[in-house]
């Protein structure tokens, strides 16, 4: 609930930590009484008590309406405005007592969308997935103490959530993908359209899609709702443009996969964030500086020459993982899959009739189409073109599924081949299923081959 805050104060109570105050309160010593025990914490409560109660529970003396007029309250504030589930959350404020001497201040946190119920002691906070839900209302409260009365103040916002939209400055909207779990690969049942069967897997490329996998991601993240235009390109402030099929709302394609971790190291410099990517030993593929983005020569539908190419990359977070980066990035193969499918058990992203969802060979007219078009409606998390227009490349290097299930998978790309996911203009029903893994080496580029951003959550 943005810029909804909610103050008052009160007076008796305690403050975690120290001596208890509540003279007026009666209780069993059994129960940790903090008038018996004299430590407060949160089991502190007053059972026994009539008439008005505080926050905890206890009885307020009865002159509850003379406020100390000494006292100044800054906040509270909690930032994000709207907080993510399992994304960090801190709650801000300061109070001052007498001559302005400022007050030592606790924080409590409570889910009023779960009966209040209380999940945390502490200013800085990350939302616990086991404590709250997507759209929860998170309502944090502030204490300190003044002499012998206790004062509060309270604010409240409401957790992310699932599509929510922002909109940036350079790549229009990104929608809020939260944390959570699903199957990735091919089950029966579920992805088994246009020919395809999981057990035994069959066509060949099923192979790569199985044995599926129980996934866990424990961050949300922020996706672009479209595939990477060529508006977003020149909005970026890059040369020329990357397409083979002219027009704004386009996706840009016969980009290679180096160039795509440039381009979000470049989103990421103009939103003021650290890049995502260390890239070393970059080089052109000849001596046209234009080479980067340049596409493939006239009519030419898959190129790897010219290009430009990197002989390494690192990923810019302390622990290596591309989860933990701050900037925008590609998704990892887990991260896109999880998007596409939105929740749901469709084949496809968005339904399950791919001409109905897709830009693919049957209704495309050999070429790519604006993105979010009407023909192509969104998925459940509001996301466009996740099936069709343009294969996207993922963050992850190739490597063959294995049954156990795993938390946040992320495949170092060191290998010859990337993968890509989502299907092309070009391609058939059974590439276009959310579950079908595509491979290309990293330096490819294609009139066929696009990407879009995604960045974690804070």
């Amino acid at each position: 609930m943005r810029g909804s805050w909610l103050v008052m104060l009160l007076l008796g109570g305690c403050v975690p930590g120290e001596p208890a105050r509540d003279v007026a309160c009666e209780g069993d010593p059994s129960t940790g009484d903090a008038d018996r025990d004299g430590v407060c914490d949160d089991r502190d409560r007053c059972p026994d008590s009539e008439g008005d109660v505080d926050a905890d529970g206890c009885a307020l003396p009865e002159d509850t309406d003379r406020l100390p007029d000494h006292l100044v309250w800054s906040g509270p504030e909690i930032f994000p405005l709207r907080p993510a589930v399992g994304g960090r959350a801190r709650c801000t404020a300061t109070a001052q007592g007498p001559d302005g001497v400022a007050l030592a201040v606790t924080y409590q946190w409570f889910n009023d969308s779960r009966a209040g119920a209380s999940f945390a002691w502490a200013r800085e906070i990350t939302v616990p997935v086991e404590a709250v839900t997507p759209g929860d209302v998170l309502r944090c409260v502030s204490r300190a103490a003044v002499d012998s009365p206790r004062a509060t103040a309270e604010a409240t916002a409401q957790t992310l959530r699932p599509g929510e939209g922002l909109e940036t400055p350079g790549l229009g909207t990104v929608r809020h993908v939260p944390p959570g779990r699903f199957v990735m690969g091919c089950v029966s049942g579920r992805d088994e359209v246009g020919g395809v069967t999981c057990d035994p897997p069959s066509p060949a490329e099923t192979l790569r899609e199985v044995p599926s996998r129980a996934v866990t991601l424990t961050r949300g993240f922020w996706v672009m709702e479209t595939e990477l235009t060529q508006a977003h390109w020149s909005a970026l402030g890059l040369a020329g443009t990357p397409a083979a099929f002219a027009g704004p709302r386009r996706p840009v394609e016969r980009v290679n996969w180096w160039e795509a971790l440039v381009v979000a190291n470049e989103a990421s410099r103009r939103d003021r964030l650290d890049a995502c990517y260390r890239l070393e030993g970059c080089t052109l593929g000849s001596a046209d500086l234009d080479a980067f983005g340049g596409g493939c020569d006239e009519g030419v539908g898959l190129c790897t020459e010219p290009t430009f190419a990197c002989t390494s990359v690192a990923v810019n977070s302390a622990s290596g993982h591309p989860r933990d980066c701050v900037g925008w990035r590609l998704p990892t193969e887990a991260e896109w899959e999880y998007a596409a499918r939105a929740g749901t058990d469709l084949p496809f992203s968005g339904g399950g009739l791919a001409t109905e969802i897709a830009w693919l060979t049957d209704n495309a007219d050999a070429s790519t189409r604006d993105v979010c078009s009407a023909e192509a409606p969104r998925n459940a998390w509001g996301l466009c073109d996740m099936s069709g227009n343009v294969w996207e490349w993922t963050w992850d290097g190739y490597a063959d599924f294995l049954p156990e299930a795993v938390v946040d998978p992320a495949v170092s790309p060191e290998g010859p081949s990337v993968t890509l996911r989502g299907g092309g203009w070009r391609s058939d029903t059974q590439n276009v299923r959310s579950a079908f893994r595509y491979l290309l080496p990293p330096g490819n580029r294609g009139n066929i081959l696009g990407f879009r951003l995604v960045r974690s959550t804070p």
